[in-house]
């Protein structure tokens, strides 16, 4: 999903597609997927279990088991870093978008001396237009 919302917003015109139904339909897919694969694959096929937590309200991974210290550090790896990595690096790109966006929109206002208005949508100074250079 991060990936989404930073290719919709620092691509928009090779985006139109992926605002459609079916490839939102398809992410939300892959999401359910991906969680599937993490969570009930290994245990399926035996690599780890879980236990009962000490008032038989829910279960989780086994995580005082040695046996099971690689099955651990796959939960780690694979259900806390890789999407703290994934959604840090597309937040870090709609970070830098957003800054490239805000600089050429001072720009505009600065360079070309371009009328400015406040946020009420009245305008505050009266700027001539300038000729973009080149």
């Amino acid at each position: 999903m991060g990936y989404h919302r930073w290719f919709l917003l620092s691509f928009p015109a090779r985006s139109a597609r992926l605002n459609s139904a079916p490839f939102c339909g398809g992410l939300v897919a892959l999401a359910w997927l991906y969680t599937t694969a993490v969570v009930l694959v290994p245990t399926a096929v035996g690599w780890a279990g879980y236990k009962t937590d000490c008032l038989a309200i829910s279960c989780g991974p086994i995580w005082d088991d040695p046996r099971n210290s690689s099955y651990t550090a796959y939960l780690l790896v694979t259900g806390y870093f890789f999407p703290v990595a994934t959604i840090s690096a597309t937040s870090a790109g709609l970070v830098l978008t957003m800054k490239k966006v805000s600089g050429a929109c001072l720009y505009l206002e600065e360079e070309l001396l371009l009328p400015t208005h406040s946020c009420s949508g009245h305008q505050t100074s009266r700027k001539p237009v300038a000729e973009p250079p080149g």
